[in-house]
C-alpha cells in the first residue's frame, strides 16, 4: 500500500511542477518582453494546455499515462518552436523554451513511469 501511495505522490509532484512551468510560460511573454508574436502566442497556448493537462493527470494518477504523453509532446514542441517559428535570434526566449521544454519532457517521462508502476502495483494485488 505504501508503494502505491508513493507512486501516486510522485505523479502529483511531477504534475505540480508541470503546472508551474505552464503558468510561467503563460506569463513569460509579459515578463521576458517577447518581440515575436509567434513565440508569445505559442507559449501562452502551450502554457495553458500544460496547466490544464497537469491538473487532469494529477487528479487521477492511475490514468495519467496518456495525458503525460501529450505533456511530453508539448515539451518537445516547446524545445523545437524557436527553430520552427523562427525566433532563434531572441536568445532569452529561445533559452526559456529549450529549458522548459527539456524539463517538461523529463517530468512527463518520469510521471509516465510512475503511473505505469502504479498500474502494475494494482494489477499484482
Amino acid at each position: 500500500m505504501k508503494r502505491k501511495e508513493n507512486l501516486a505522490k510522485h505523479v502529483r509532484l511531477a504534475m505540480m511542477i508541470v503546472m508551474a512551468i505552464g503558468a510561467w510560460l503563460t506569463l513569460a511573454s509579459i515578463t521576458l518582453n517577447y518581440g515575436s508574436s509567434g513565440a508569445s502566442i505559442s507559449n501562452t497556448i502551450m502554457g495553458l494546455l500544460l496547466v490544464i493537462l497537469a491538473i487532469v493527470a494529477s487528479r487521477s494518477p492511475l490514468e495519467a499515462s496518456p495525458v503525460c504523453w501529450i505533456i511530453g509532446a508539448i515539451g518537445v514542441w516547446l524545445a523545437l518552436s524557436p527553430f520552427v517559428l523562427g525566433y532563434t535570434d531572441q536568445l532569452l526566449v529561445m533559452a526559456n523554451n529549450l529549458w522548459t521544454g527539456l524539463i517538461t519532457v523529463i517530468l512527463s517521462a518520469f510521471a509516465v513511469g510512475e503511473a505505469q508502476g502504479l498500474e502494475q502495483t494494482l494489477e499484482s494485488h
